[in-house]
């Protein structure tokens, strides 16, 4: 049921069965509120490449890592996809160019996914990191590490992934 007001469609009559005027002005009033809310229903992933040094760069790190997410997003059924490259940064922060456009898009709602290599790959310090996986969380972005394959649906998940990155956090520190 689509009604149609001063000639224009009004798309949320369809409530009105359900919810009738009270429950069309709830959600209209939550839609208000909730300027900043953005869905996202088609699937976009934003693959995130990274080496820390030059050397990496040269002997193949960089384009086996693209070709890999490629394939697993095809694998996943995922057609739209956008690489981020950030060439001969650590990841003992966040300051690289590339993965702050990446996070700024991910912000706008243009992802529903976060795909990388490894999870090192995108960083190597755990409030960094918790502070990036919250707000992936935050914008409904599902993050995957292709390599530790592990689904951070599940409490069991999330326990791995701060697991996995206590150990790159170590080993950046030794």
């Amino acid at each position: 049921i689509i009604a149609k007001k001063a000639g224009k469609i009004n798309r949320l009559s369809f409530l009105y069965p359900f919810f009738g005027a009270w429950g069309k002005g709830l959600f209209m009033a939550y839609a208000k509120a909730k300027k900043h809310l953005k869905i996202w229903t088609k699937k976009k992933a934003a693959l995130y490449v990274r080496v820390s040094t030059r050397y990496q760069v040269d002997k193949d790190s960089l384009p086996f890592q693209r070709k890999k997410l490629k394939e697993y997003c095809k694998f996943l059924g995922l057609e739209d996809y956008v690489i981020f490259e950030d060439d001969g940064y650590s990841a003992k922060n966040t300051e690289r160019p590339h993965f702050q456009e990446m996070m700024s898009r991910v912000r706008s709602g243009e992802f529903s996914h976060l795909i990388v290599w490894k999870v090192d790959r995108v960083s190597r310090n755990l409030l960094d990191f918790a502070a990036m996986y919250q707000e992936l969380k935050d914008h409904k972005v599902t993050f995957i590490s292709m390599n530790e394959q592990f689904d951070t649906s599940t409490a069991i998940g999330e326990a791995m992934l701060k697991i996995i990155l206590i150990f790159a956090e170590l080993e950046r520190n030794m």
